[in-house]
């Protein structure tokens, strides 16, 4: 097995310890190497995820493999159960974990068609973000990120590539990646999310911000993963509310950084640096406060002079 001898697991959550906790690889290594899954999972929560991942490559080969003369039986339920098995533990119950992966590549037709790789990785990365949605309603209005809680289409790429880190080692794994060396890159990926991007516009009809609000307030109809989450549902009917605390970091921090959809959507350029802007915002912020404790100063100077004698002589 390649990754120093690692599960698929513990390098997902290697991968995490770096990205999330700042450990150096040395590091993380170790520590995936003398914790269990279970002890890891305390900190890196990644088997949610992992689930959707997996449910994502059933998805794929379920739908868009659909009635394709020449591909295999699609993902089954009991394939998805031998899928999360081996991820886990990186053992395969009927014979080694590369026949294994091997049977999987076939449902998929990544060796029958391998332009669809792209495809197939950014419909994984949607479901993992959709399943993301669905678990996290508590932080939809806990946090002023509520963008997050769009379409993947709408939150950017930079963004959206962050469920890489679950779904590479899976894609390593599977010998997809040495087919396709861009992919670590990421280069070609943005392209194609892009696209992906410009096909859901259209598909809904999204041609400026007003059309975008209002595909939002339609709530789950609009965005299936928001179904059940009847607060979430209620706030979007707020125009006033999507705009402000919606679209606002839609266009800041999601797709409005891409400047031709910025120009697009918003009939503006994009907003470069959002976190150089809000560090300028900051300061601009801190001046003023120093301004008004400047004057605060002044007044209260200018009361003691009035009170007694010259304070300069």
């Amino acid at each position: 097995m390649e990754n120093n001898n690692l599960t698929v697991y513990k390098q997902i959550a290697k991968d995490a310890l770096m990205s999330w906790n700042g450990l150096s690889e040395e590091e993380a290594t170790k520590k995936v190497q003398e914790s269990s899954n279970e002890e890891l999972e305390q900190q890196v929560y990644a088997e949610g995820s992992i689930n959707y991942a997996i449910k994502g490559f059933q998805k794929y080969s379920q739908e868009y493999l659909k009635n394709k003369q020449g591909y295999g039986e699609p993902i089954t339920d009991h394939d998805v159960e031998l899928f999360k098995e081996v991820v886990m533990t990186g053992k395969y119950r009927y014979g080694s974990v590369q026949d294994f992966y091997d049977i999987m590549r076939n449902k998929m037709g990544i060796d029958l068609d391998r332009s669809n790789v792209e495809n197939l990785v950014l419909s994984v990365l949607s479901n993992i973000h959709d399943g993301w949605v669905k678990d996290n309603q508590k932080k939809f209005f806990a946090r002023d990120k509520k963008y997050q809680h769009m379409p993947i289409e709408l939150i950017g790429w930079k963004e959206a590539k962050n469920d890489l880190l679950f779904l590479k080692p899976m894609l390593e794994e599977m010998h997809i990646m040495e087919f396709y060396p861009y992919l670590s890159t990421e280069e070609d990926l943005e392209s194609a999310y892009n696209k992906r991007v410009q096909a859901f516009l259209k598909e809904n009809n999204i041609t400026d911000v007003s059309k975008l609000s209002e595909q939002i307030s339609k709530g789950a109809e609009f965005y299936p993963a928001l179904e059940g989450q009847e607060d979430i549902i209620k706030a979007l009917q707020d125009t006033k509310f999507v705009e402000e605390q919606v679209v606002s970091g839609i266009r800041d921090k999601g797709i409005g950084k891409n400047e031709q959809i910025s120009q697009q959507l918003f009939g503006e350029k994009a907003i470069e640096g959002a976190e150089e802007l809000e560090s300028l915002r900051a300061q601009k912020q801190e001046l003023l406060e120093q301004e008004k404790t400047i004057s605060e100063a002044e007044k209260l100077i200018e009361t003691k002079e009035n009170q007694g004698p010259n304070l300069d002589e």
